[in-house]
């Protein structure tokens, strides 16, 4: 990962990130270097000594892993559910009346 610092009239800034106001951060050289096109800025010196592409410094989210977990978990469930409730709208589908499975089952229990 690797900051962008620019030479300014009032001396050396850094690229700051707009919600976490810490200095933004980067791992991929194109997307630097399409903020610094975005900002209007159209040429200059970079280095990327400071840039290991095999050394991410991501951290881990294991909370966002577990709601994504739990998000596909739910989708899976979902689609259980939509076909259940498709193969019950269908035409095709045999309705039995509660009292008379109720029976059969203590039917078969009985025996």
């Amino acid at each position: 990962m690797f900051a962008l610092e620019f030479e300014t009239r009032n001396g050396p800034a850094m690229l700051i990130a707009a919600v976490s106001k810490k200095v933004r951060r980067f791992g991929n050289p194109v997307k630097a270097f399409e903020i610094v096109r975005d900002l209007g800025l159209e040429g200059g010196h970079y280095s990327v000594a400071q840039w290991h592409p095999n050394e991410r410094d991501r951290s881990t989210r294991p909370d966002k892993s577990a709601a994504l977990k739990a998000a596909h978990e739910a989708a899976g469930l979902k689609r259980v559910l939509d076909e259940r409730i498709a193969m019950a709208d269908a035409p095709s589908a045999i309705w039995h009346d509660a009292e008379d499975v109720f029976a059969e089952l203590e039917t078969g229990n009985a025996g």
